[in-house]
C-alpha cells in the first residue's frame, strides 16, 4: 500500500542557506598528471579555471549533440548479428513490485537514486511531464523540458511484508525546474543528494531528519551550466560533488565535513577539477568509486570515455579513448567487487560493455591498470546501449541495463554472477514481463532485499521499486 500525506501540507521551509559559493577562479583545486608522464607541478598547483558564465544559448556546442543524434539513430537501425558467449537463464532471484507505478504520479519516469538512511529507504525520482517517448530527448541532451519536480519517498515494509510509502518532498521543494535527484549519499548523520535542473544549475540537498531538506550548494556552484550532478562521494573528510558541464568540461567540487558528516566550521565549496581535468570534451564526470587511498572517476566524451582517480591532490589518467573501443563514449557505472573495479559503459553502436581490472586494484602501485571485458552486449540488434548500474547482493554481482532508444520501446536486462567474470545468468531480458520499462536505472540492498528501480520514457507508464528475494 501508499501511504500519502493526507492534504498536501505546506512543504516545511527551506534552512538558511550557506554563503555564497566562491568562483572557480581563484579557488583552490588538485593537481593534475597522467601515469605516462612524470608530474613536475607542486600537487597544490591550480588547474586553470574560467569563472562561471551566465547562460548562453547562443554559444551551445551543437556538434556533440549532433554526433549523439547520429549514434543514437545509428544504434536504432543497427541490425548485425553478434554473439559474446553462452549465458544461463536459470535466475537467481524471485522479483515482485512493491510500490504503485509511478507512487501515483504518472510524470515519475526514474526511480533515480536510492539510498539507505535511519533504516528507511529513500528513492528520489526523475520528474517529466511528457506526451511522447521523443520528448525525453531534450532530458538526454541537456536542455530544459516539462516537468513538476522530482519526488523524494520514504518506503519500509512490515512484517508481513506489506510496504508502506512516505512522500517526504514533492515539487522539488518549491522550484520545479529541479526535475530529479541523481545520487544520494549517507555521510555520518546526513543524507546528501545532487539534483539535476537544465535551467538555473544543480543544487547540492541534504536532510538529517529525512523530511526537512537544506539547500547547500546553489546554481550550479555559481554557474549555471553545470546543469547536473553526477559524481557524489565522501573521500578523505571531503564531500566530492561530480559535475556535467556541456560548455566548459567537467567539474569536481569539494567541500570539508566532520566526523558526524556536517561542514566544518569555516568551509566552503572548492573546486577540485575543471574543464574536464586537461580536455574540456569530458562533458561530465559520471560516476565515483572510492577503494583504498583513491577516488575514481570516468566521464563522458565524444571521442571515447576515460578513466581518471585521484588521491585528494593529483589527479591521474588511467585510460582514455574508450579504454579498446572509440564508441564508449560514457563510464556509466564504477563499482568494486572482490576487490576489482568495474566500469559499466555507454555505447551505442556496438552495445554495452562491461570491464573489470585484471587484477585486485592493491595490486597496482601506478595508474597503469589493465582490462579485461567481462561481460558485452548479447542482443543481435545491439539494443543494449549501457551498463547502467552494478551491485552485489547475496554473494553475486548484478548488472542492469539500458536496452534502447528504438523508439522508446525496448525492456531492461538484468545479468547476475558470482565471480564477477564468467557464468553469467540472465535474471531477466524483459524487465521481470513489466512492458517498456527500458532501463534499470537503480539498486540499493535493503534490510536483506535487493530493491530495484525502473525507468521509462512511456507518457502512460512510470517507474516501478522491484524487491528481489533469493530464490529457494
Amino acid at each position: 500500500m501508499i501511504r500519502r500525506r493526507s492534504d498536501p501540507p505546506g512543504r516545511p521551509p527551506r534552512w538558511p542557506s550557506t554563503p555564497g559559493s566562491p568562483a572557480l577562479q581563484g579557488a583552490a583545486s588538485c593537481g593534475v598528471s597522467r601515469h605516462s608522464t612524470p608530474r613536475a607541478e607542486s600537487p597544490h598547483d591550480s588547474l586553470p579555471a574560467a569563472p562561471p558564465a551566465p547562460r548562453d544559448s547562443g554559444r551551445r556546442r551543437d556538434w556533440p549533440r549532433a554526433c549523439l543524434l547520429a549514434l543514437i539513430l545509428g544504434h536504432a537501425l543497427s541490425g548485425l548479428a553478434r554473439s559474446d558467449g553462452l549465458l544461463q537463464t536459470a535466475p537467481t532471484i524471485v522479483v515482485r513490485q512493491v510500490n504503485e507505478d509511478g507512487f501515483g504520479d504518472s510524470t515519475n519516469k526514474y526511480a533515480w537514486s536510492m539510498a539507505t538512511f535511519k533504516d528507511k529507504l529513500y528513492v528520489a525520482t526523475l520528474n517529466a511531464d511528457i506526451s511522447r517517448p521523443a520528448e525525453i530527448l531534450l532530458f538526454f541532451f541537456g536542455l530544459p523540458f516539462s516537468t513538476n519536480g522530482t519526488q523524494i519517498w520514504r518506503g519500509d515494509f512490515s512484517e508481513e511484508g506489506e510496504w508502506v510509502w512516505d512522500k517526504v518532498l514533492e515539487q522539488a521543494d518549491g522550484n520545479r525546474n529541479h526535475y530529479g535527484v541523481r545520487k544520494m549519499i549517507v555521510v555520518g548523520e546526513f543524507l546528501y543528494g545532487v539534483t539535476g535542473n537544465h535551467v538555473e544549475g544543480l543544487e547540492v540537498w541534504r536532510t538529517r531528519d529525512g523530511e526537512h531538506w537544506q539547500v547547500v550548494a546553489h546554481n550550479g556552484f555559481s554557474n549555471p551550466n553545470n546543469t547536473s550532478g553526477r559524481g557524489l562521494a565522501s573521500f578523505q573528510g571531503y564531500l566530492y560533488v561530480g559535475v556535467e558541464n556541456r560548455l566548459e568540461g567537467a567539474q569536481i567540487w569539494r567541500r570539508k565535513l566532520k566526523a558526524n558528516g556536517d561542514f566544518a566550521p569555516a568551509s566552503s565549496w572548492q573546486p577540485a577539477a575543471a574543464s574536464g581535468i586537461v580536455d574540456a570534451g569530458n562533458f561530465w564526470f559520471s560516476d565515483f568509486v572510492v577503494h583504498g587511498n583513491y577516488l575514481y572517476t570516468g566521464t563522458l566524451n565524444i571521442k571515447g570515455m576515460q578513466l581518471w582517480r585521484t588521491n585528494g591532490r593529483v589527479f591521474e589518467k588511467i585510460f582514455e579513448n574508450g579504454y579498446d573501443d572509440l564508441f564508449n563514449t560514457a563510464a556509466m557505472k564504477l563499482y568494486v567487487y572482490r576487490g576489482r573495479l568495474y566500469v559499466g559503459t555507454m555505447n551505442l553502436v556496438n552495445g554495452f560493455r562491461l570491464y573489470a581490472s585484471k587484477e585486485k586494484l592493491d595490486s597496482y602501485a601506478t595508474a597503469d591498470i589493465p582490462f579485461a571485458r567481462v561481460l558485452v552486449n548479447d542482443d543481435p540488434k545491439r539494443r543494449g546501449a549501457y551498463l547502467w548500474y552494478l551491485e552485489e547482493f547475496n554473494g553475486r554481482l548484478y548488472a542492469g541495463t539500458f536496452t534502447t532508444f528504438q523508439f522508446f520501446n525496448g525492456s531492461f536486462k538484468l545479468f547476475s554472477s558470482a565471480d564477477g567474470e564468467h557464468d553469467w545468468v540472465v535474471e531477466t531480458d524483459n524487465a521481470f514481463g513489466h512492458e517498456r520499462q527500458y532501463g534499470l536505472r537503480s539498486m540499493e540492498v535493503f534490510k536483506g532485499k535487493l530493491m530495484i528501480g525502473t525507468a521509462t520514457a512511456q507518457p502512460e507508464k512510470s517507474c516501478k521499486i522491484l524487491e528481489a528475494t533469493p530464490k529457494r
